[in-house]
């Protein structure tokens, strides 16, 4: 008799825990803050466009986006395909006697998920291939001719991805969207 009571008991108790903790669970979900994006964390970044020193000169402004989703605490706090500020640092184009192009970008900054400025570092160069020996030992040797030798476009081309790192500390709040 007395194991009837404690089995009931214990019956109890379960289906009472069982109806009251998904409410507790939604309730903890509903008051959860603001998440921290930290200072140097990574950003994937895709450009959207293909640069050359040829096509864009310094200052111009380049197509990017954020390639990958960036997660702070199982929180969405950087959506893919956010755009992102990224500018031509240097440009030149691939000259006579064989000299070779340039080109190098900074990337600035994107938003979060609730719109804020999430300040970003990072650079990304590329060089074309000169060919300068050549055309001036070609050029002396064969014909004057070879000194009109141009070297190559340094090209970065669309899709390409590379990491930057934020530069300030955000909070971040979770859009009711994703709760």
């Amino acid at each position: 008799m007395k194991s009837f009571w404690v089995a009931t008991r214990l019956a109890l108790v379960i289906s009472i825990a069982l109806s009251v903790l998904p409410n507790s669970i939604r309730i903890v979900v509903a008051q959860r803050g603001p998440v921290t994006l930290p200072l140097g964390s990574i950003v994937v970044v895709r450009l959207d466009e293909q640069v050359t020193g040829k096509t864009h000169s310094a200052g111009a402004s380049v197509s990017a986006s954020v390639a990958r989703d960036v997660v702070v605490d199982s929180v969405l706090v950087i959506r893919v395909g956010t755009p992102v500020d990224v500018t031509v640092a240097q440009a030149s184009k691939a000259g006579m006697v064989g000299q070779a192009g340039d080109i190098a970008l900074n990337i600035e900054q994107t938003t979060t998920v609730d719109n804020q400025v999430v300040f970003l570092r990072g650079m990304l160069a590329a060089e074309g291939q000169g060919a300068t020996g050549a055309s001036v030992g070609a050029g002396v040797v064969l014909c004057p001719l070879f000194l009109m030798m141009k070297g190559k476009e340094g090209v970065i081309n669309a899709g390409t991805e590379f990491r930057a790192k934020t530069q300030n500390v955000v909070s971040v709040q979770e859009p009711e969207s994703q709760k």
